[in-house]
């Protein structure tokens, strides 16, 4: 006698990319969005309703320093506190939030104090880091030791499989529709 196990579908992954796939014509956030497209994820667009409502599973964060490095310091002053509030209510309705590493320290610092906070702010806030190389993270992990505890990835496992969201409590429930 065979038993059915009953197969639970998984809807798509709905990620927000901040800064989204046009940031100033970077082919890397292009590419990097159409990828999770063909990995079966479904990437929010920045300004649509879905970011503002937050309608998606996972805020992924790439070059957070440069709302502190490239504005003037009354710009940064109103954008820092506006993102990381944004980040405090995604994290109180239970989302993910990823950080891409892609400069373990800053380029460029402008307005070092602010930087210093703001980056605090964003490690305390993430839940993993996903890091273009092994060398960037052992270095990321020697500057900063308590993000040893939280989940990391190089960018080859970055995309999980649809076992891989199961398993990590990313899938959902055909309950709600998918976007158009």
């Amino acid at each position: 006698m065979k038993t059915a196990t009953a197969k639970i579908p998984c809807l798509p992954l709905r990620i927000l990319c901040l800064p989204g796939r046009d940031f100033g014509g970077n082919p890397y956030l292009k590419f990097f969005c159409e990828s999770l497209e063909r990995a079966g994820m479904f990437v929010v667009k920045t300004h649509a309703p879905q970011a503002k409502y937050f309608r998606f599973d996972v805020l992924h964060l790439h070059w957070p320093e440069f709302d502190v490095t490239l504005r003037p310091f009354y710009v940064a002053m109103v954008r820092v506190p506006t993102i990381l509030t944004y980040m405090i209510l995604t994290k109180l309705l239970r989302k993910k939030i990823v950080w891409t590493v892609h400069d373990v320290t800053p380029a460029r610092v402008r307005h070092p104090r602010l930087l210093r906070l703001h980056l605090f702010c964003v490690r305390v806030l993430v839940d993993a880091y996903v890091f273009m190389n092994p060398s960037s993270e052992a270095e990321f992990k020697r500057i900063f030791p308590r993000t040893k505890k939280k989940r990391i990835s190089n960018i080859i496992t970055a995309a999980p499989s649809e076992s891989a969201r199961a398993a990590i409590g990313w899938c959902k429930l055909p309950a709600r529709r998918l976007p158009r």
